[in-house]
This record gives C-alpha cells, sequence and structure tokens, in this order.
C-alpha cells in the first residue's frame, strides 16, 4: 500500500499492515485514512474515526502551532507520559505543540493505527511515529464529551528502536 498524505497537511499516515480478521471485515476510508473494522456498525465505525481524524489533527503542524487549536482537542482533564519521560498536562504540553518539530517539509510519519472502541465514546488508538529518526510506540484515549466534541484524554509515547 503507498503512503498518502493525510488531507495535504504536514503528516503522513502509512497504513503497512492489516490485522488478520474473520469473515465480517470492513473496510471505511475517510479524508486518506484507510481503517479496518470488525463486525461494528456504522456508529462503533464513526467513533472510531472520530478518534483517528482527531489524533491526525494533532500532528498537524498548522494545529500544532495554534495553542488554541491544541486546546480544543484536548479533554481539560488532559494528561500524558511523553516519550520524554515527562509528564505532560494540558497547559504544559502547549511548550512543545508549538516547537516546530514537525512540519509539512519534514512530516511525521505514522504507521500501524489501530482503534478499540472500549465503551461509547471512548477509543483508545495504538500507533508508531517517526520524525528526526526518532521511532516511539504511541497510545492515545479519545472520549466524546456531553458536547458531542471528541477529546484526547491520555497520550503516551514510549521510544522504540526497532
Amino acid at each position: 500500500m503507498r503512503p498518502e498524505h493525510y488531507a495535504g497537511s504536514g503528516y503522513l499516515l502509512v497504513v503497512n499492515r492489516v490485522t488478520p480478521c474473520d469473515l465480517g471485515v470492513r473496510r471505511l476510508v475517510k479524508g486518506g485514512v484507510i481503517a479496518y473494522f470488525r463486525r461494528m456498525n456504522e456508529d462503533e465505525q464513526a467513533q472510531i474515526q472520530a478518534a483517528i481524524d482527531g489524533e491526525l489533527r494533532m500532528l498537524d503542524p498548522a494545529v500544532r502551532a495554534s495553542d488554541e487549536a491544541v486546546t480544543a482537542l484536548l479533554d481539560p482533564e488532559y494528561f500524558e507520559f511523553g516519550a520524554s519521560g515527562r509528564r505532560w498536562d494540558r497547559e504544559t504540553i502547549l511548550e512543545v505543540t508549538g516547537s516546530g518539530g514537525i512540519s509539512a517539509e519534514d512530516p511525521a510519519v505514522v504507521t500501524e493505527m489501530a482503534g478499540t472502541l472500549l465503551a461509547p465514546g471512548v477509543v483508545h488508538l495504538t500507533y508508531r511515529s517517526a520524525d528526526h529518526g526518532r521511532r516511539v510506540w504511541r497510545s492515545s484515549l479519545w472520549r466524546r464529551g456531553v458536547d458531542g466534541v471528541w477529546r484526547m484524554y491520555f497520550h503516551q509515547g514510549t521510544p522504540t528502536g526497532a
């Protein structure tokens, strides 16, 4: 499968692994993201896609450059254990999101994106990212607020050599 730029932004999504599944596999294509789902109804698929869309927006250099845009994607109770080992919250993460580490010229490469609906309105995403020679396993929890907006509640990055 060939890599595709997602919505013309500064990151690249590469889907290079499909988990073997039994009958009932569906493929959802939206905005350049290809995700595979097993035996889920359209609402469940849409919830996972909303989390994927939000995660990829968080990697968009234009979004990361705007404290307001980043804050809009983060739950008020957001926290993160970063690949650096540091613990971040909704305010302190703004120190690094606008630092220019990800750009349209040097996009983060996202691979092996997978989503699981843990409960209605709660999605767990896992994927690998690579940028500037650093590879990281990433895990995020997204939850839908009472206002219907999906926001990242938790994120963890774990450096990997392979």
